[in-house]
């Protein structure tokens, strides 16, 4: 710090969203040195068929991934399965829940491989992504995005960017029960444009996330701050 490191010793930054831009620049980095290239996901999973049968949670069983949120929500939703892949602190909490209010409608499946999830992820109907914090990426709306899945998301940081992009309203406000019901049943009912929104949002992966795109994107990062010191 005293030296100036982070300021003067390094050529070029790579943020993942412009959130993210915008709190590194808060926190005191020079922002003409900081670009915006997202993840990507590799290998291409390939775009699933069908629309699914239930709905999706993946993540850590724990209080800022909003796993309570969302069991509070499904309370009602129970013409709806959710499936749960995740371990966390939370898990003897979640499963007493699920028993108390007999929830039958909600099942937890544990740590699952990739491989399972991705499989997972191509026979569900959507993926509820409730997390109440500012998550980095979300790398998990992203492998949906490729399977060709609609992603519901917490309106929050990062995830407000990512899934607010696109041209269908699928967010709702972060721990807002309420919020996170009217969306679920809003998609739930959807059946003439299910297949419209599995080809968005594969578009929106092949488009930004897949690996040939983003080699692109890191190249001209590379190129741009190589000129910068020969000019």
């Amino acid at each position: 710090r005293i030296s100036g490191t982070w300021q003067n010793k390094v050529d070029a930054y790579i943020a993942l969203t412009e959130f993210s831009k915008k709190k590194f620049i808060e926190g005191g980095l020079p922002g003409e040195k900081i670009f915006v290239k997202p993840n990507f996901v590799h290998p291409d999973p390939g775009m699933r068929e069908g629309s699914g049968d239930y709905a999706l949670f993946v993540g850590r069983l724990s209080p800022e991934k909003g796993i309570m949120t969302l069991l509070k929500a499904w309370e009602e939703l129970k013409d709806i399965p959710l499936k749960i892949a995740g371990d966390g602190p939370l898990m003897n909490e979640v499963r007493g829940l699920l028993r108390i209010k007999q929830m039958q409608h909600i099942e937890i499946l544990g740590s699952k491989s990739k491989s399972e999830i991705i499989d997972l992820m191509k026979k569900s109907k959507f993926l509820v992504f409730p997390s109440e914090w500012y998550e980095t990426f979300g790398m998990v709306a992203i492998e949906a995005f490729a399977c060709g899945v609609p992603v519901v998301a917490s309106n929050l940081g990062s995830l407000n960017e990512i899934i607010s992009k696109l041209d269908i309203k699928l967010y709702f406000s972060p721990k807002n029960i309420d919020s996170l019901k009217a969306i679920i049943k809003e998609i739930h009912c959807i059946n003439k444009e299910i297949i419209y929104k599995n080809e968005k949002f594969r578009s929106e992966y092949e488009g930004k996330y897949d690996i040939s795109e983003n080699i692109k994107q890191l190249v001209y990062i590379y190129k741009t701050f190589y000129k910068r010191q020969n000019v």
